[in-house]
């Protein structure tokens, strides 16, 4: 999952959560990465999620 959100700086903060998929009926999540981003772009939330990808 992923949300976008401006702080009181005006920076866009891209935060990219991860679940483990199981048979099990607890189901655990946490934060993969949370990244300042330069510009809200498709190009850069794509790079954002490809890198996080890459380094789990």
């Amino acid at each position: 999952m992923c949300d976008e959100m401006t702080d009181r700086a005006g920076r866009c903060i891209f935060i990219i959560l991860i679940k483990v998929l199981s048979c099990s009926a607890e189901q655990n999540m946490f934060v993969g990465t949370v990244k300042e981003l330069q510009s809200a772009t498709a190009a850069d939330y794509s790079w954002a999620i490809l890198s996080t990808i890459a380094e789990w």
